[in-house]
């Protein structure tokens, strides 16, 4: 897969599964789950990553050739115990960097080549679907029209998501159900710093008189818990 896919492919992922189990949305974490997803490439000099470092990378490419070393699990486990460091300061960057980098091989298993994942204990080329009769088939060449296709789909994917993560996924769950408990578990969660005010269209179920405006919250009834 090219670049921009991989990128777009790990925002997708930040987005949808970490800053729903945790992580924090900011930026710092956005770039460093970006600069991750296309850290295995500095295998080959071709890459955008190994342009930076040709030197360093042609020597992989002669030594262990491209999609193996750098992209095989062993690799991936041997940077996570490397990096406990970062994780020692801050658990996010360190989630961020095993994150990026480990769906980069993943979304390779998807190319025509495959991924040598198990890499030196096995030469096995990894691919992700596996259709047994047509090795070939539902996967993609890196850099063709459905490669870059990928790229926008889960571009376009990061926007939803996005609104997702920048609320948070329990309130965005709340904001979509609105009903009383909803609001409720809000009211219980914001007027602890704030002063909560409710739009309010309706009527006294006695008196039958409009209440129709703004009105601060002082209480609420029907507490969830």
């Amino acid at each position: 897969m090219t670049s921009p896919t991989h990128i777009t492919f790990a925002e997708f992922i930040y987005l949808l599964l970490l800053t729903t189990t945790g992580v924090t949305l900011n930026p710092l974490n956005a770039i460093v789950i970006a600069l991750a997803s296309v850290l295995p490439d500095i295998d080959t000099a071709a890459s955008h990553p190994g342009r930076l470092v040709p030197v360093f990378s042609r020597h992989l490419e002669r030594r262990f050739g491209h999609r193996t070393l750098t992209h095989s699990a062993i690799f991936i486990i041997a940077l996570s115990v490397l990096l406990v460091p970062i994780w020692l300061i801050s658990p996010d960057p360190y989630i961020c960097i095993l994150a990026g980098y480990s769906s980069h091989p993943f979304l390779d298993t998807m190319t025509v080549h495959g991924v040598k994942l198990f890499y030196p204990l096995s030469s096995v080329k990894c691919v992700f679907p596996l259709e047994v009769n047509n090795p070939h088939r539902y996967r993609l060449q890196t850099g063709s029209k459905m490669d870059k296709i990928l790229g926008v789909i889960f571009l376009l994917g990061c926007i939803p998501v996005f609104l997702i993560a920048h609320q948070g996924y329990e309130r965005f769950i709340r904001s979509t159900q609105r009903n009383v408990e909803s609001a409720v578990r809000d009211y219980n969660d914001f007027s602890r710093d704030n002063l909560v005010l409710a739009a309010t269209n309706a009527y006294n179920s006695m008196t039958r008189t409009p209440l129709i405006g703004v009105f601060e919250i002082v209480g609420a009834l029907n507490h969830p818990h």
